[in-house]
């Protein structure tokens, strides 16, 4: 479990420090929201501009886990897309429902955050879980963790406040497509 909290959390800290830097300079109108898809991440969503891809390499005590961030933003709020491919032997071994839970936890960890809300749901039939988790001082993170096999997604909406961007995150949060999921 703990390479779940180490990967969420990498993956929504790293996000939230270069949106942080990133994403409040610049203009404070948010790009209109265009299609962006991703093969080698099978999965299309509406995001406000072209995204910035990072990858990164995670060693973890069952091998090496890719993982692949695509960003963008304005000076007011940001989007991510993350995903990484976990190993067989953990998704076998581990209930989705707890691997969310790490992700979640990681999530609020890494940035030192505080958890304002937290939903599971169901994704097309798929395990998820929707939460909202506050920075001090610094911006609010909607976030949604879901579980395909084992790959695992995180979206993300970045916003200095919690209010005024509630047709955004969901015209973001509804876009998302897996390929082959319905």
């Amino acid at each position: 479990m703990d390479l779940v909290k180490r990967i969420a959390g990498f993956a929504i800290g790293f996000i939230v420090v270069y949106l942080l830097i990133h994403t409040f300079t610049g203009s404070d109108k948010l790009a209109q929201f265009k299609e962006f898809r991703s093969d080698e991440g099978r999965f299309t969503v509406l995001m406000p501009g072209k995204p910035k891809a990072q990858n990164q390499t995670l060693d973890s005590p069952v091998g090496k886990v890719d993982m692949v961030m695509y960003m963008v933003g304005s000076r007011k709020v940001g989007c991510a897309v993350a995903y990484a491919d976990y190993p067989q032997q953990l998704i076998n071994s581990t209930d989705p429902q707890k691997i969310l839970e790490g992700a979640k936890n990681g999530a609020v960890k890494n940035v030192s955050g505080r958890l304002v809300s937290e939903t599971s749901i169901d994704f097309h039939g798929l395990p998820a879980r929707d939460v909202v988790i506050e920075v001090p001082n610094k911006a609010f993170i909607t976030a949604r963790f879901i579980l395909v096999g084992p790959r695992f997604y995180e979206l993300m909406f970045i916003a200095q406040t919690d209010k005024g961007h509630e047709q955004d995150i969901s015209r973001f949060f509804d876009s998302f497509a897996i390929d082959g999921v319905k």
